[in-house]
């Protein structure tokens, strides 16, 4: 229900549906934490989408880390969770932190089996658009980044 709401653009009936969910997955006992962790990561993305940034990240670390722990590596959905990460930590302007993850998540997808073209794609798209953002273009590519077309970070 709360990804209808946040496909509609009601965020904030989102975000309520799901702090409900996740309060019900915590109290309930026999729900896996990689489910519970599903739910955070769907929170802290509809956080995002809200604009507020500082409960999106810390969200999205809480369910990395649980997929983290639960997910031998690599694993696309590991690599996944981190790539909404960086892409909360490169809209709060935290250029340097989001290369660093854009960067490990595509190490991950790389060595994935069943990780699309389009989903690397992005992922290399979003680390080129943070050194850009960050200023690095040049040292990256040995170019001014003055002249470059603005085009911003895409999450899937």
């Amino acid at each position: 229900l709360a990804v209808l709401y946040q496909s509609s653009g009601r965020m904030e009936k989102a975000v309520e549906i799901y702090k409900e969910s996740l309060e019900l997955q915590r109290k309930c006992g026999n729900v896996s934490p990689l489910e519970i962790s599903t739910t955070v990561m769907n929170l802290g993305n509809c956080y995002r989408q809200c604009g507020e940034l500082k409960e999106s990240v810390r969200l999205l670390e809480e369910a990395v880390a649980t997929k983290r722990s639960c997910y031998s590596s690599p694993n696309p959905h590991v690599a996944v969770a981190i790539h909404q990460l960086a892409f909360s930590y490169g809209l709060s302007g935290k250029m340097e932190k989001a290369i660093e993850l854009y960067q490990e998540s595509l190490e991950l997808k790389r060595k994935c089996r069943n990780v699309t073209l389009q989903s690397l794609s992005t992922t290399v798209m979003n680390v080129g658009c943070c050194y850009r953002d960050s200023g690095r273009l040049r040292a990256f590519t040995g170019k001014s980044s003055r002249n470059q077309t603005d085009m911003p970070l895409i999450s899937s």
